[in-house]
């Protein structure tokens, strides 16, 4: 506390930054987003979770993830990506 005026004194600490597989590690991520460039998820809903979508059909994915990749689609939560909403 601050005795002259009997406050408290907060410091700001910078946010801190996660990648997208920091996120995906602790269980966060973007309904839709089933495949990236390299095969795993990116934190981007895209032409790359499309096409995950379109060779596992009907095995792997159903009309339920095709509404959750339509109603994602182009959303993006990578925290380190200025293209994504939000920056």
């Amino acid at each position: 506390m601050n005795e002259s005026s009997g406050s408290a004194r907060h410091t700001v600490k910078p946010a801190t930054r996660f990648s997208c597989e920091e996120l995906l590690s602790v269980g966060y991520s973007l309904p839709g987003d089933l495949g990236g460039p390299v095969g795993v998820p990116d934190c981007h809903v895209n032409f790359f979770d499309f096409s995950v979508l379109a060779l596992g059909w009907p095995d792997q994915y159903d009309i339920f993830a095709l509404a959750e990749l339509a109603m994602n689609w182009l959303a993006c939560i990578d925290p380190l990506d200025p293209t994504c909403g939000g920056h």
